[in-house]
């Protein structure tokens, strides 16, 4: 998200009137060893692989809060437990903040609408995987092309050269 915005910022056109809203922000302030960085929020998504509903994550100073409407939510305090070990969520005395963040993602993200987006996506998918299934398969992948004749040490390799830089002292 930070790379475009960024790369404006080196060239010398981020102040040029953009075509859309850029959602990140240039980190080159960050690279002039000017002193710390300014406080930013860092915010995230994942919408892949074993997530059964979308799951966000606002980082703003110490805190990593994650929220997903179909686990319980997770705060960490990143300085004092960098390896996410003690989820504070449910701490009485951080009551305040959680629902500060709760109140932020809800305004950030409709998740609902995001979930519906990622089901959608999936079924156009399935129906491109059922068509290109049909006929000759193609893979969504790309394969780099392999050839096998120089693969194999019988194809072009002589057997006694193989051996003797095999063995030790040569």
């Amino acid at each position: 998200m930070d790379f475009l915005p960024t790369m404006l910022d080196l060239a010398g056109l981020r102040e040029q009137e953009p075509v859309d809203e850029l959602a990140g922000a240039s980190v080159l302030p960050l690279c002039d060893g000017a002193g710390p960085p300014a406080p930013r929020t860092v915010i995230g998504e994942y919408l892949g692989e074993g997530a059964v509903a979308p799951m966000v994550m606002i980082r703003r100073g110490p805190w990593k809060f994650v929220h997903s409407p179909v686990d319980p939510d997770q705060l960490y305090d990143m300085a004092a437990d960098p390896d996410e070990l003690a989820n504070l969520a449910a701490d009485p005395a951080l009551a305040a903040l959680v629902a500060e963040l709760r109140a932020e993602v809800a305004r950030r993200w409709d998740l609902e609408a995001l979930h519906q987006r990622v089901l959608v996506d999936q079924d156009r998918r399935r129906l491109l995987t059922t068509a290109l299934r049909s006929g000759r398969f193609t893979s969504w992948d790309y394969t780099p092309p392999r050839d096998d004749t120089s693969e194999y040490m019988r194809n072009h390799l002589d057997l006694y050269d193989v051996e003797r830089l095999a063995r030790w002292p040569r």
